[in-house]
């Protein structure tokens, strides 16, 4: 009557669809609400799960919505003590030799200098 190579396939199936949530019926959605998480709650064991903004729950749950937000900012730490220096680095190497400068301009003649005092007369001939 049953053939055993569809049960087995038809087991495989079933164990597949049983294990995903395919058979829960589990889709993801991204939750465009900052400020809120909508939550379907079930009154009979207390299971949550969450849904998109606008869907509906079950006869069985209630939707609650849970705030979603930031505590206070806290105050600024003290700040760390400052670390000791590093080494020194390595002398980097030297650079090229730079170009010749320009020749200045002659500069004004100096003013003519004292006469100077009479020599001593020559040996005589």
């Amino acid at each position: 009557m049953f053939n055993k190579r569809s049960v087995l396939i038809s087991a495989l199936i079933f164990s597949f669809f049983a294990g995903s949530g395919v058979a829960y019926g589990v889709r993801g959605f991204v939750n465009t609400d900052k400020a809120t998480v909508a939550v379907c709650i079930n009154r009979a064991n207390g299971d949550m799960r969450a849904v998109a903004a606008g869907d509906s729950c079950k006869s069985q749950e209630e939707l609650v919505l849970l705030p979603v937000g930031r505590g206070a900012t806290g105050a600024t730490g003290a700040t760390g003590a400052t670390g000791a220096p590093g080494p020194t680095g390595a002398t980097g190497p030297t650079g090229a030799q730079g170009l010749t400068g320009l020749t200045g301009t002659t500069g004004p003649a100096g003013q003519d200098g004292a006469t100077g005092a009479r020599g001593d007369p020559g040996a005589r001939g």
